[in-house]
């Protein structure tokens, strides 16, 4: 993919249309004000136009005076100048009127008496406060234009400058603008790699095999509920040249055994390298801290890159360091430990991929650019997480915000990862908008470039909004882990052609397959169950079949579709595939899945999923057997009849029908990740081995599928094994 290419094209928008905010040059007669009793330190003189916003409840020690000077202003005959104390917070702003569809443009001019960090940006003017759009500034006593450029929502919002450390601040020649934009749609084929998964113990269940997740990233990894240890730095480099593997190999060992790559998170310092180890934070004393020596940094990089060389190939710097829970240092220090970072990587493996820092503040994204660390980073960062947003909020602004940063930086060329995101730390949702968020989450999140989702998480610490796994246990998916493979069937190798956002409310995606076929994802976003929206499907889609997030399916013939905020798939063509059989406890090595083979050497049953459709003119039918041993040889077996009868380790579904033999399909070996392939080309490939009478798969026949394989070690007496079963019914 050509990221520079796209986000060259990343707006389109019309001329400028300047909205003149009120006074922006701060001229004019000052006005006298005093805050509330509350904050009787904060007042003075303040132009015409803008206000002090830094009284509230938690900030009333707050120390802000406010003048007007006429001391070298930036233009005009005056400027705002603000004496910034101790105690608390300034917030100075004005507000504007935001909407949906705008690209929104502001820049003001700032100096300090010395050097201090400030922030620009636009907020959310009530609960939640979102802001949509931020900038740390590096004041010093000369004049310096800030720009802000985004994306919003539709709302009231407050341009703002805050400042939280003492310091005289002067403020003059502001601007504000806005025309017609929007994001553009990532276009690149959606790989399998894209969905990724947090797993925070170390025994927790691998998810189901229908989610796809081909990733995980250890970060709050740890042993068993209730175990002591854990797999970040602060858990394993307990003491000065002192290691505890046994929990990140347990991690490690897990992922890898299901083919899964790995990104892992550098971050969190032990207390006894910790730069300031009494420092409270919620993982131990010391642990969001910088090393108190760059040589510790050095040591613990080089230790654990070099005991994961060839098996962890990820490397991500730190966790959330625009968070005072996670890190303490300064931005600079933080590139200073990248630099550190990446050298060693590449010395040890010039294949490892080193991620940057993950915060989930644009403003202090771009901080952090603007200090050199995209030199150290082969991937961004970062964390979209939505809170109170819909999941729509992601493709319309938040994610184009942050490749407008990337831009703006020189960093368009590198992939841009959503490293964690999900509903973390909210009571559950609705079964029905925890189906609806799990799936549009993820798909508009690659709609608009984003190339990696890391979920958090599938066993989480507390109550998510969305859950993937049933509580308490977490190891069955809930209806929206189905829902999330469900769409994660339907993106992978896929394009997304077009996307229609919002229009008439009703929100599409068009999907280019492998095949050639084309699909269309629909929903309303403020629809629901039990007051659906109506869709009139444009008959120019050619749409044969709808599919719902549950599996089921069924023949479309046209016209309108009840729409809400849960995703439903239009199809030209379409697999009709139903369950044939899973393990048993009457198979040698039963399995506790309802949904795979019976269990293998590593500890779980292959599962067979299906992919292309089961149109017989079109032969583009692909059987996909995952999590399979690595490297062993297979055969595929199709017949007609069903039967239940032990076979090795595992239990035979599949038999001879009345006017067909059972046949055998041979394709070599499973690939290093556990995985192979049968198809397309099995309508074709089946006559020509078994004639075209044995094996004619003709429309309105049903075969049942099942794939043999055999282990790399004996397994319940037995070193041959077989995935469960499904049955493709053929139009």
């Amino acid at each position: 993919m050509h990221l520079a290419r796209v986000l060259a094209a990343v707006l389109i928008a019309a001329q400028s249309s300047a909205q003149n905010l009120s006074n922006p040059d701060f001229e004019g007669a000052y006005a006298s004000f005093s805050a509330a009793p509350t904050c009787n330190a904060i007042g003075g003189e303040v132009a015409p136009g803008w206000f002090d916003n830094s009284c509230w409840s938690g900030n009333t020690a707050s120390q802000v005076a406010y003048s007007l000077s006429s001391a070298a202003p930036h233009s005009g005959l005056a400027c705002q100048r603000i004496d910034v104390g101790g105690g608390g917070l300034l917030q100075f702003a004005q507000g504007v009127s935001l909407s949906a569809g705008q690209l929104h443009q502001a820049a003001i001019w700032m100096r300090a008496n010395a050097a201090v960090d400030v922030e620009f940006l636009l907020r959310r003017d009530d609960p939640p406060y979102t802001p949509y759009l931020s900038r740390i500034c590096a004041l010093t006593p000369n004049w310096q234009r800030f720009e802000l450029q985004g994306f919003a929502e539709s709302a009231d919002a407050l341009l703002m400058i805050r400042c939280d450390e003492p310091a005289t601040l002067f403020v003059d020649s502001a601007s504000w603008s806005s025309a017609p934009g929007a994001a553009t749609l990532d276009t690149s084929i959606v790989a399998p790699e894209y969905f990724g998964m947090h797993i925070h113990t170390s025994d927790a269940d691998w998810p189901d095999a229908v989610l796809g997740i081909r990733g995980v990233r250890i970060w709050d990894s740890g042993a068993p509920v209730g175990a002591p240890g854990g797999a970040q730095w602060a858990d394993v480099n307990f003491a000065p040249g002192q290691f505890d593997w046994s929990v990140l190999d347990a991690h490690v060992a897990r992922a890898s055994a299901r083919g899964a790559d790995i990104l892992y998170t550098l971050g969190r310092t032990p207390q006894w390298a910790s730069a300031r180890p009494n420092e409270a934070t919620p993982y131990g004393p010391g642990q969001a801290a910088e090393p108190a020596n760059i040589q510790h940094w050095r040591d613990w990089v080089g230790a654990v890159a070099t005991r994961y060389r060839g098996v962890i190939r990820h490397w991500e710097i730190w966790n959330e360091p625009n968070d005072a829970n996670f890190y303490t240092g300064t931005p600079q220090t933080l590139v200073t430990l990248a630099q550190e970072a990446h050298a060693l990587l590449k010395s040890i493996d010039p294949s490892n991929v080193v991620v940057s820092p993950s915060p989930y503040d644009v403003g202090y994204l771009e901080r952090y650019l603007e200090l050199g660390g995209g030199a150290f980073a082969d991937v961004i960062g970062y964390h979209f997480y939505l809170g109170e947003l819909t999941p729509e909020y992601s493709y319309t602004s938040y994610i184009p915000n942050v490749r407008l940063a990337l831009q703006r930086q020189g960093a368009a060329n590198k992939p841009l990862w959503n490293t964690e995101a999900g509903w973390a730390l909210l009571s559950p949702f609705s079964a029905e908008k925890q189906v609806g968020f799990a799936a549009r989450s993820n798909l508009l999140a690659r709609a608009a470039g984003a190339q990696r989702f890391f979920w958090y998480s599938w066993d989480p610490y507390a109550p998510s909004g969305v859950e993937l796994a049933q509580p308490p246990t977490y190891t069955d998916r809930s209806v929206a882990g189905s829902a999330y493979g469900e769409l994660a069937r339907w993106m992978r190798g896929a394009r997304m052609l077009s996307i229609d956002a919002g229009s008439n409310g009703a929100w599409s995606v068009e999907l280019l397959r492998a095949s050639g076929d084309r699909a269309w994802i629909v929903w309303h976003p403020g629809a629901s169950a039990a007051a659906p929206a109506s869709f009139n499907v444009p008959p120019v889609w050619g749409a044969a079949w709808l599919r719902r997030l549950d599996g089921t399916l069924s023949a479309w013939s046209g016209g309108a579709l009840a729409l809400d905020g849960r995703p439903q798939l239009l199809e030209q063509n379409s697999a009709v595939t139903s369950a044939v059989c899973s393990c048993a406890s009457s198979a040698p090595c039963s399995n506790s899945s309802a949904e795979s083979g019976c269990r293998h050497s590593l500890g779980f049953g292959a599962r067979l999923l299906v992919e292309g459709s089961s149109r017989t003119s079109r032969d583009d039918l692909v059987l996909q057997c995952v999590d399979l041993p690595p490297t062993r040889p297979t055969l595929l077996f199709a017949g007609q009849g069903s039967t239940l009868v032990p076979l090795a380790a595992g239990l035979r579904c599949v038999a001879a029908g009345s006017s067909a033999p059972l046949l055998r399909f041979t394709s070599g070996w499973s690939d290093a990740t556990g995985v192979v392939r049968f198809g397309p080309g099995l309508i074709a490939q089946s006559q020509a081995s078994f004639g075209a009478l044995n094996g004619a798969f003709d429309m309105g026949e049903t075969w049942r599928f099942q794939v043999w394989f055999r282990d790399a070690v004996n397994t319940c007496a037995q070193n041959t094994n077989l995935s469960d079963a499904v049955a493709v019914s053929f139009y």
